[in-house]
């Protein structure tokens, strides 16, 4: 007896856990590169967290499907990225986020980000006790290859804890649908953010009583296709 069906939901499941294996390696691997950095500074490494896991893949996913590049999704939600990581359950004291697009590799993306002052200022600040990271690839959007970086400390956490290896990659969290919240966490001060595309990368400073001050943009080695962003909400 024949079981066509069977035989191609068979392949698809199989499909289906090779890309999802392959997703969190490349997520676990920038998390080990991240930890390398900051070992090599003194710093202690970051603690894999599910929830800014979630998180981060989310974003990652989200900005692929909607062709979109930016820590706030598009209109009519608009969710900020903190909004995001409060909505997957981190209760945060203080967070930050890295996003990029268009790098293939983990080693690539950290090296783009650990180049530039934004982005490498989120990696190495020991303010931060957790980690998650999310990775996408996306057929039919500008960039293809998506990453998220969510970093932060709870609440109420005076010193971080000893950290929590990155699980298995068949134990790593799924996801179970989009972000949609109106929510936040509370706080206040400054995001510090960078953006870089097509050889330029610029960092700027904004408050959130709208005023803006932009700082030097410098050239970099030109890498078309290639962009990435960074902010720090306290």
């Amino acid at each position: 007896m024949r079981c066509r069906p069977c035989k191609w939901l068979i392949v698809i499941s199989i499909l289906v856990l090779f890309v999802g294996v392959a997703q969190a390696d490349f997520e676990s691997e920038v998390i080990e590169l991240v930890n390398v950095e900051r070992e090599a500074r003194n710093l202690h490494p970051l603690s894999y967290n599910q929830e800014l896991t979630v998180a981060a893949r989310r974003h990652s996913q989200d900005m692929g499907d909607r062709n979109y590049f930016d820590h706030t999704t598009p209109a009519p939600d608009s969710i900020k990225f903190y909004e995001r990581i409060v909505d997957a359950g981190y209760n945060y004291r203080n967070c930050g986020e890295n996003i990029a697009a268009g790098y293939a590799t983990p080693a690539a993306v950290v090296d783009g980000w650990m180049d530039s002052d934004g982005h490498r200022a989120n990696i190495l600040d020991p303010d931060y006790c957790d980690i998650g990271v999310g990775y996408a690839a996306v057929n039919g959007s500008d960039f293809y290859h998506y990453w998220t970086q969510d970093f932060g400390r709870r609440a109420g956490v005076t010193q971080c804890p000893v950290p929590v290896a990155v699980p298995p990659a068949t134990e790593t969290p799924v996801l179970s649908g989009s972000s949609d919240t109106s929510g936040g966490g509370s706080g206040g001060g400054c995001f510090i953010g960078s953006l870089s595309a097509s050889g330029k990368i610029g960092a700027f400073v904004k408050n959130f009583f709208g005023s803006q001050s932009r700082r030097g943009t410098v050239d970099a080695a030109e890498d078309r296709g290639i962009r990435s962003s960074s902010e720090l909400y306290r």
